[in-house]
């Protein structure tokens, strides 16, 4: 099993509604990928069919690295976000975690400033994703994470276009295919989804959003609730993309690990 970098478990847990179980399990066959997660008051780190094991438990716990500990304290299973698994990967020593959509500054509910941004300043992992999602601001969380030395390269590209859809045209500090990684941790990568591929209709961005707001006001987590109005409003189209593209991310992560 490979440990030079785990994947994030929240949106192969909540994010992806319209893909089975036997579909996750077929796409993940080939890539070497260790998965974390938490259970019984213990970090879980596994193969696919491990993951594939507590993913078909349906846990609606989303775990970041600020509240971890309290987590697991009291002994609950969750899904860790790229920030959970930033902070796993320093606790095992792990140089990279990989994810697909990143947190950011926005305006949603209880999260002015994701717990993605911090993680990237403090914790010592560099973190492989697709860009940050559609609905953040994306010109401001670039901003806060200069501001605190974290660098944002492209793979083959110096511009984030936006994740799922086509939603921003932000300068990055470099390209990954030309500079060396010798930083360990204040490292964003992002691996863009080819822009043939996105969604191409941003007014289902705009219904989504609005779903997802209402959906915090019942007491739920506002991307999951993004997410699964995406996939509902795109026939689950956009839960195959972000699939793909997080295996992608894994992909490139194990050849940052050949590099070093």
């Amino acid at each position: 099993m490979n440990e030079k970098y785990l994947v994030e478990s929240c949106l192969l847990t909540h994010g992806l509604r319209s893909v089975t179980d036997e579909e996750m399990m077929q796409t993940w066959q080939g890539v070497d990928a260790t998965f974390a997660w938490i259970d019984k008051g213990k970090i879980q780190t596994g193969s696919v069919e491990q993951f594939i094991e507590f993913r078909k438990r349906k846990i609606k716990l989303r775990v970041n690295y600020k509240n971890i500990d309290e987590m697991l304290e009291k002994k609950v299973p969750g899904a860790l976000t790229a920030s959970g698994t930033m902070e796993v990967c320093r606790r095992l020593e792990i140089p990279t975690a990989v994810t697909c959509g990143i947190g950011g500054i926005g305006n949603i509910p209880g999260e002015k400033i994701c717990t993605d941004l911090p993680a990237l300043a403090e914790i010592p992992v560099n973190l492989v994703a697709t860009s940050p999602k559609d609905m953040i601001n994306i010109p401001q969380t670039f901003t806060w994470l200069r501001e605190r030395d974290v660098k944002i390269f492209g793979y083959h590209t110096d511009y984030c276009t936006g994740y799922v859809f086509y939603s921003a045209h932000e300068k990055l500090d470099g390209t990954f295919d030309t500079v060396p990684m010798e930083r360990t941790g204040k490292t964003l990568l992002l691996n863009p989804i080819p822009m043939e591929d996105r969604i191409q209709d941003n007014q289902i961005l705009e219904q989504a959003v609005k779903e997802a707001f209402e959906a915090v006001k019942r007491g739920e987590y506002f991307h999951p609730a993004a997410n699964g109005a995406i996939d509902k409003l795109t026939d689950g189209k956009s839960s195959y993309i972000q699939l793909a593209s997080i295996v992608e991310n894994a992909k490139l992560a194990e050849n940052i690990a050949k590099t070093r």
